[in-house]
């Protein structure tokens, strides 16, 4: 396996592709369910992993950079192949060949 590849954490392209569509790091916070601080951390760790700032604060939000634009590129192609690889399916119900048991409490059966 590439060195290179295993210190990856695949979540931040995750943060990373939210971050690119909002321009904004405590929207993209809103998005991912966390709080800024931890996008502002992941961030960091995304600048660190490309070697680039990847976006430059102004009044209305994140700017990204040269290098963040072609990882936008990457990723829309990226991220929907790695959702497959993880099997990141959607349950159908009406599609399920299952069995559901479903218990409740005596209390709550209607006479």
């Amino acid at each position: 396996m590439n060195r290179a590849l295993a210190k990856v954490d695949l979540n931040l392209l995750v943060t990373m592709d939210v971050l690119l569509k909002e321009r904004n790091v405590s929207r993209a916070a809103e998005v991912l369910f966390v709080s800024q601080s931890a996008v502002s951390r992941a961030l960091a760790r995304l600048r660190d992993t490309f070697d680039d700032p990847l976006f430059t604060r102004v009044s209305t939000g994140l700017v990204p950079t040269e290098k963040a634009l072609v990882l936008e590129k990457q990723l829309v192609d990226l991220l929907p192949q790695l959702q497959e690889v993880f099997g990141a399916e959607v349950f159908n119900p009406l599609e399920a060949d299952n069995d559901f048991a479903i218990s409740l409490p005596a209390f709550c059966l209607v006479h």
